[in-house]
């Protein structure tokens, strides 16, 4: 058995990171399905009146075709999805869009990442569907 640890302080330290790294890692993924307090109800148009967006969000960075197609038009893309009763997005669906496919793949991992907290006026955190529309390059 004493054979199979690592030998040497770096080699022991090493281990502990990388253990300590999975274990933080599992706790703060977001779960598989959604948390759902109550039935979900539909939001669009008032969205801030039951969800606000965290302020530390990720950034997009977009790929050089999505640059190019922006610098010479604009794109929009008609986005549902539903916030569950933690904050967390699921279900994300692109309704309509005026380029499909550029920037189905960015809108819907950005989404996923995204993180709402309840607003003042949702202490329950009361689920909801909301229906977004994301705009991108000339106007």
């Amino acid at each position: 058995m004493r054979a199979l640890l690592p030998r040497g302080r770096f080699m022991q330290r090493l281990l502990v990171l990388v253990l300590v790294s999975l274990v933080v890692g599992a706790c703060s993924s977001i779960p598989k399905e959604p948390v759902l307090n109550s039935k979900p109800i539909s939001a669009t148009g008032n969205i801030s009146q039951y969800w606000v967006s965290q302020d530390d969000q990720p950034d997009n960075y977009y790929n050089r075709a999505q640059l190019r197609v922006m610098s010479q038009k604009h794109v929009y893309v008609i986005v549902s999805y539903l916030i569950d009763s933690n904050g967390n997005v699921y279900e994300v669906t692109i309704e309509e869009t005026n380029h499909k496919g550029l920037f189905d793949e960015l809108v819907v991992e950005s989404l996923q990442k995204r993180k709402f907290i309840p607003a003042k006026t949702n202490p329950s955190r009361q689920p909801v569907y909301n229906l977004s529309r994301l705009d991108f390059g000339m106007e």
